[in-house]
């Protein structure tokens, strides 16, 4: 399978503005995992509190779960969501997900309402074996599914009238690597059910 693979309208209209809602409130108090496990703080962009228990990033994780799966043909759990915004001037932070032994897939859904394509925000992702970078255009309400271990960012916006440029990430592991992944990611225990 060739990544990244691209998603057109991934949400229907409806879920796509009621998803809006949930992505109002953001603060200046996010970063990757990596620079947390360093301590280094310096790389911080717009998150969300408590982003596992907003309604309708939940109900997009259910669509986004069927489409994954239905072109992976695996069974996957989530297992982590992430919501990111970035501001012109911020610096892109390229990062990783998951390492490559779990076999963890990231699905990032672009969230902006509008956008043009001159402001930039291109989702950027680096292929490990060919170190070639592959780039897939910001376009509200499409996705990109990409292998977790991936090194990836989000460009930030190329101007000031572009406002934030918003995001969701969906984290998925295998169900026969959830248990050990548990055991490594203690706080992932959220996303499993019953």
């Amino acid at each position: 399978m060739k990544f990244p693979i691209s998603f057109k309208n991934v949400l229907t209209t409806k879920d796509f503005i009621y998803l809006q809602d949930d992505l109002k409130d953001w603060r200046l108090n996010n970063f990757s995992d990596q620079k947390r496990f360093e301590n280094d703080y310096s790389k911080s962009f717009f998150g969300q509190i408590d982003r596992e228990n907003l309604m309708h990033v939940w109900r997009a994780s259910t669509t986004v779960s069927l489409k994954v799966k239905a072109i992976l043909k695996k069974n996957l759990q989530i297992i982590k969501l992430h919501s990111g915004g970035k501001l012109f001037g911020t610096c892109p932070n390229f990062h990783t997900d998951f390492p490559k032994k779990y076999g963890c897939y990231t699905f990032v859904l672009f969230t902006n309402m509008n956008w043009n394509t001159n402001w930039g925000g291109e989702f950027i992702a680096q292929d490990p074996e060919t170190s070639d970078y592959k780039y897939v255009p910001y376009i509200p309400n499409n996705g990109v599914l990409i292998p977790s271990h991936w090194q990836h960012t989000g460009s930030p916006p190329l101007s000031n009238e572009a406002g934030m440029r918003t995001s969701v990430a969906f984290m998925y592991a295998p169900y026969d690597k959830v248990d050990t992944m548990l055991e490594n990611f203690p706080e992932i225990h959220k996303f499993q059910r019953g």
